[in-house]
C-alpha cells in the first residue's frame, strides 16, 4: 500500500499539485500508524506539513504541528 502512496505522492509532486502531494503524505501518515510504524509516520506526516506551508495552508500545518508535538 505504501508503494501505491509514494507513487501518488511523486506524481502529485510532478505535477505541480503540492495539496494533492500532502494529502498523499497525510493518508501515508495514517497508514503507517496504522501499521505500527511510528517513525515513518511522523517522517510522512512532517512532509505533509512542508507541503502545506508550501501550498499556504497554514491552519492545516498549525494543527499537524500540534499532532508532531
Amino acid at each position: 500500500v505504501l508503494e501505491d502512496f509514494e507513487k501518488a505522492i511523486e506524481q502529485a509532486k510532478q505535477d505541480n499539485f503540492t495539496h494533492i502531494q500532502a494529502l498523499g503524505n497525510v493518508f501515508a501518515s495514517q497508514h503507517s500508524h496504522h501499521i505500527k510504524k511510528p517513525h515513518l509516520a511522523k517522517a510522512y506526516l512532517e512532509e505533509a506539513k512542508k507541503c502545506y506551508q508550501q501550498w499556504g495552508a497554514y491552519k492545516i500545518v498549525n494543527s499537524i504541528q500540534f499532532n508532531l508535538e
